[in-house]
Parts: structure tokens; C-alpha cells; sequence
């Protein structure tokens, strides 16, 4: 229950649609840090108390003793951002650029299998995601085009990998097939 909390906390906490709201995390001394995110969420920039942007690799220790390993250049991520909870075991791994996830961001269940994989362009989930079962198995599919989904979405069955249920989206907006084919592929096929 706990992890599935922290899980929660970290989807909260990268997909927060303000700006400048102000968390409280201790970094190595006990100081305490100011996380400001853009308005649509695409990036995120760190201050300590004294109002200087963080430079260098940084040890967060949350208030839960959970932790993470984070290089900033001038406030904003950059590179891999670890975060592991107060046992250790990593919840995820995500690639910053200048503030932005770039690349991929993978979430892990307690056991160490996948839970949840996402690519990322500049801050915004673009291409293929996958969700998985707690048993490592493949759960669902799904496209993203500039942070929404767009594309097929596909569902399995956790039992025989068989499809459980198969949506269709346009810019973030569930649609039926035929206008999918339509918009996508300029005509329905016979």
C-alpha cells in the first residue's frame, strides 16, 4: 500500500498543473528545497532556501526516507533521475534534459518488474507507452503525440496475452474506429 502511495505521490508531483508550488524535500544538510513546475507541466526547476538554482549531483532524502540521485544544471534536471524508496528498491528511473523528461521514464513494482514505461520529447509523453501486470507481463499499449493520447490503445489479458479491449484516440479524445481510419489515414479501407 505504501509504494502504491509513493507511486501516486511521484505522479502527483511530475504531473502537477501549476507553477511554483513549493514542496518540502531535505537535501543532504537538512536544507530544504522550492520545486517550481510549468504551467503545463512540461518542466521542473529547483531553488534551496537561499533562492540559488542547484548545480552539480544531489542526494534528496524525502520526509517519507525515501530517496533520490539527481544531477541539476542551474536548477533544472538533467540526465538520470533515480528515485529508490527507504529500503532501497527503485520505483523509477527517468531521463531529464534541461528540467524536461527526455527519454524514458520507467516505474517499477516492489518485486522489480515494470510497472509502467513512457517515452518523452521535451517534457511531453510522445510514442508508444506500456503499462504492466505486477507479474511483469505486458497489460496495455498506447500512443501519445505531444503529451496525449493519440493512436491505438490496446488492452491484454494478463492470463493468455489475448486483447481485452482495443480504444481508438485523436488528440487526447476517444473517437470509434471508422473515424479514427478516416482522420488518420484520409478513407475507410473496404
Amino acid at each position: 500500500m505504501r509504494v502504491i502511495f509513493k507511486f501516486l505521490c511521484l505522479i502527483i508531483i511530475f504531473n502537477r498543473p501549476c507553477f511554483s508550488q513549493e514542496y518540502k524535500y531535505e537535501v543532504l544538510n537538512n536544507e530544504l528545497l522550492k520545486i517550481s513546475f510549468a504551467q503545463d507541466s512540461s518542466f521542473v526547476r529547483f531553488k534551496n532556501e537561499a533562492g540559488n538554482y542547484l548545480n552539480g549531483q544531489k542526494k534528496i532524502i524525502y520526509l517519507d526516507g525515501s530517496r533520490s540521485l539527481v544531477s541539476f544544471i542551474d536548477g533544472f534536471p538533467d540526465g538520470k533521475w533515480v528515485i529508490e524508496d527507504n529500503e532501497g528498491v527503485i520505483i523509477s528511473i527517468s531521463d531529464y534534459k534541461k528540467g524536461m523528461k527526455h527519454g524514458y521514464a520507467i516505474y517499477y513494482y516492489l518485486n522489480g518488474n515494470k510497472r509502467f514505461v513512457a517515452k518523452y520529447i521535451n517534457g511531453y509523453q510522445e510514442g508508444k507507452q506500456e503499462m504492466y501486470y505486477y507479474s511483469g507481463i505486458l497489460g496495455g499499449e498506447f500512443y501519445c503525440k505531444h503529451g496525449k493520447k493519440h493512436g491505438i490503445e490496446t488492452w491484454y489479458n494478463e492470463e493468455d496475452n489475448s486483447i481485452k479491449k482495443i480504444s481508438y484516440f485523436i488528440e487526447g479524445k476517444e473517437v470509434d474506429k471508422s473515424e479514427y481510419l478516416k482522420r488518420e489515414l484520409g478513407s475507410i479501407p473496404n
